[in-house]
């Protein structure tokens, strides 16, 4: 039994059927009238005997499976026979094990625009060939790219194309019905699943007649991806590889434009290590602004203890000869307390899940002002007599018991924090439980 196909603009169509020097049948179809025109036989010298077609998504390139080969053909080209390119072959892989052979036989075009081939026997493969719409062999054909949960004997979903209707301004155009959708409805429909990721999501959106862009950027406008969305695909896969955690804005484009955010998470970033619930869309950026904060006081936390560390053996070495006793303890004391609160600072992001996100950004940015005016000042006081700095005593001397007062402010308010039971998780129950709706629970210490 023979496999035909039809593209995807239902202009062409194709059969194709090994035995008794049938081959491949190409036609012009006409899709108001239901008529064959210009048909053209091809016959593919290979002793196969069955297998499948199809067309890619913009309807140029026609693709037959043949058991041990897959051949592309160009529909446009002036001699369609000629313009054959054979573009994979059977590798003698067999899975899970023999007599399972990963042949090719049925072809389907699926709503990603990626064409995928059964393998004829009852194995736990699929072959893809991720780019149809180029020529050659660069529409990246991959042998048993698809690893089953099961195997399966040979079955493929058709996905005829419901959303063609009719050709603008022809016969069939009674109703004056342009094809496409408007930019309201692309924006309404579009989604990202799973939203947050790892970097790996799918994005769906309305079908269009044309092909389209993706662009991904990051906050900065940094463009981080870009990939072609073939036309009267539904559904595109993402890899954002290497890139770091935060919030990306994916940009799809036709005639029209939709705009759609999406959070990749790495480990230690997400919702659930947060001790909340899986989120709703709405509380995306809620994560993403959690996450960037406890980077940013990792960051302050690591630079100060960098800095104590290098101002320690600094003073312990080039400053021990040139300095007083007294001086150098001043010194010393500065180095100690920037260290102390360079800890804290990492402190904090390890108790981030028992304390609010004000205390935690207040608390980080009280440490980061006592290290900058104590510990900074008594580094002036200490070396005020190599430095020339001398006549600033007395405006140097009064800032140091203001960064003391940061450092008792910053320790107190944690305390008051810890006090209270101003749990960062009992916060966000409260705060969030609207975003959550049904799927929420209160969350405990």
């Amino acid at each position: 039994m023979g496999r035909s196909a039809s593209a995807r603009t239902a202009a062409k169509f194709a059969y194709y059927w090994g035995q008794f020097n049938q081959d491949l049948e190409i036609f012009d179809f006409d899709r108001c009238t239901g008529l064959f025109s210009d048909p053209v036989h091809i016959l593919i010298s290979d002793a196969n005997s069955m297998g499948g077609v199809a067309f890619s998504p913009n309807s140029r390139y026609l693709y037959v499976s043949s058991v041990l080969d897959v051949y592309q053909y160009d529909t446009e080209a002036s001699d369609i026979e000629v313009s054959m390119e054979h573009i994979a072959e059977w590798d003698n892989t067999y899975s899970p094990f023999p007599p399972l052979a990963t042949m090719f036989d049925i072809a389907q075009l699926a709503p990603d625009g990626k064409i995928y081939i059964a393998t004829g026997n009852g194995t736990d493969k699929l072959h893809v060939i991720h780019r149809p719409d180029s020529a050659g062999r660069a529409c990246d054909t991959e042998p048993h790219g698809i690893t089953l949960p099961r195997v399966f004997s040979n079955s493929l979903p058709n996905h005829p194309n419901y959303h063609l209707g009719p050709i603008d301004g022809s016969v069939c155009d009674s109703l004056g019905i342009t094809n496409g959708v408007e930019e309201s409805a692309i924006q309404e429909a579009l989604q990202a699943y799973p939203n947050p990721s790892s970097g790996v999501f799918s994005l769906s959106y309305p079908v269009q007649p044309s092909a389209g862009e993706l662009e991904v950027l990051d906050l900065s406008g940094r463009l981080v991806l870009r990939e072609r969305l073939p036309a009267w695909s539904q559904v595109h896969r993402v890899e954002l590889q290497g890139e770091a955690a935060g919030l990306y804005q994916c940009r799809l484009t036709w005639s029209t434009a939709g705009h759609l955010r999406v959070v990749v998470q790495r480990e230690g970033c997400r919702a659930e290590d947060k001790g909340m619930p899986p989120a709703k869309p709405e509380a995306l950026t809620f994560y993403a602004d959690i996450c960037s904060m406890e980077r940013r006081i990792i960051a302050w936390g690591a630079g100060i203890l960098l800095v104590a560390v290098v101002l320690g053996a600094f003073g312990a070495h080039a400053l021990k000869e040139r300095l007083s006793p007294e001086h150098l303890g001043q010194w010393k004391t500065g180095v100690e307390y920037q260290f102390y609160h360079g800890l804290g600072l990492l402190l904090l992001v390890a108790l981030g899940n028992r304390v609010s996100d004000g205390a935690l950004r207040r608390t980080s940015w009280f440490f980061f002002l006592g290290v900058l005016l104590f510990s900074g000042s008594l580094y002036l006081l200490s070396t005020r007599e190599l430095s020339g700095l001398g006549g600033a005593t007395a405006i140097i001397g009064p800032i140091t018991p203001l960064g003391g007062l940061f450092f008792i402010a910053g320790w107190g308010h944690l305390l008051i924090t810890a006090l209270t039971g101003t749990d960062r998780r009992l916060v966000t129950a409260s705060g969030l439980r609207l975003l959550f709706g049904a799927q929420f629970q209160s969350i405990g210490t």
